[in-house]
């Protein structure tokens, strides 16, 4: 059994043709990236399954570490996280936990994965904004530290303003 022939087996299965041999890493790359997003998903229902909330919690705050601590971030995976934790699978009690976790944990990425991921949570959380009000502040100031370290001021501006001053937490 060779390496080789897997490469090129798998070539087959995804579409290429035999001469795209050149390229043989392209669909150990694919098959990898599957095998990451199947053991999320696999983490991701696990802990969901569990019934006490102390263990679900620690459960979800293991995955979350795990993903934050990537090296190079795994942008992906960061955000099935946040799908996963905005969705009705999570009890909303444990949710804006992690959610506040998180957003207090964004700062440890890099710059542009930060950028992308904060984004990302926003708009994924604006459907239930009034859930997660403390997050998305937490959030928002991240990103407009983020932006004044790179002198963008009004982009900064931007995402204070976002801020919700009417709501009952500030």
């Amino acid at each position: 059994f060779s390496p080789h022939l897997l490469r090129r087996s798998n070539a087959k299965t995804l579409g290429h043709s035999i001469s795209d041999a050149g390229d043989n890493h392209q669909p150990l790359r694919l098959s990898a990236v599957a095998q990451a997003e199947e053991a999320m998903d696999s983490a991701l229902a696990s802990a969901a399954a569990i019934a006490d909330q102390r263990q679900k919690i620690e459960q979800y705050r293991h995955i979350l570490a795990s993903v934050i601590s990537s090296s190079p971030p795994d942008i992906p995976q960061a955000k099935r996280f946040l799908n996963h934790m905005v969705s009705d699978e999570v009890p909303l009690v444990v949710s804006r936990q992690l959610l506040q976790t998180f957003a207090q944990e964004l700062g440890k990425l890099e710059p542009d994965s930060q950028k992308e991921v904060a984004h990302y949570a926003l708009t994924q959380i604006q459907p239930r904004v009034v859930s997660f009000e403390e997050q998305v502040v937490v959030i928002r100031e991240k990103l407009a530290e983020l932006y004044e370290s790179e002198q963008q001021w009004s982009r900064a501006a931007q995402m204070l303003s976002g801020i919700d001053l009417d709501s009952g937490i500030r």
